[in-house]
């Protein structure tokens, strides 16, 4: 915690913003320190929150298991789990072709360098919205389905010309 002395945020706030606390299971990578299991106290603190923001780097089956073990908690803790706005930050990186092998030739290079070495592409493909737009689309309807109300969408590259050209199809 920080304290701070002579600070003033303005506009006030008439009342305080809903908070959505982050966290969730991720798929174990060798060499790594994640784990796929949700810790109990992350699971706790968002089962008390206004909100629940779910981690990119996480499978569709994770992130159910996740969401079922938060509601259960929210109800243990005497919350209506329908309270709790469900959310799931994800990256993306679309490319104009209906050919699922060309998109990911493509994706792969961009996905490399945001995730680095100890993340292959088997885990991008299992985890990040690629493929065919048709495909992205889908991942995103499958995280609907299990209860997200929002999707917050990334795109994976922050080059300039790239980020424009993204968010132009993104828009389309």
């Amino acid at each position: 915690h920080y304290q701070f002395e002579n600070v003033t945020i303005e506009p006030r706030l008439d009342k305080v913003p809903p908070l959505w606390v982050g966290g969730g299971s991720q798929p174990a990578i060798k060499g790594s320190s994640e784990y796929n299991r949700l810790a109990e106290t992350v699971k706790r603190r968002i089962a008390r929150a206004d909100g629940y923001l779910a981690m990119p780097q996480t499978i569709v089956e994770l992130l159910r298991e996740d969401w079922v073990q938060i509601e259960a908690c929210a109800r243990e803790l005497g919350r209506d789990p329908k309270q709790i706005t469900f959310a799931q930050m994800n990256y993306f990186h679309i490319v104009e072709t209906s050919d699922r092998a060309k998109a990911l030739e493509v994706q792969q290079r961009y996905f490399d360098q945001y995730t680095g070495e100890i993340r292959r592409f088997d885990y991008t493909k299992a985890c990040y919205l690629v493929g065919t737009l048709d495909d992205i689309l889908q991942r995103i309807d499958e995280r609907r389905r299990i209860g997200a109300e929002y999707a917050i969408l990334g795109p994976v590259s922050v080059e300039p010309g790239v980020l424009d050209q993204q968010l132009d199809l993104l828009t389309k």
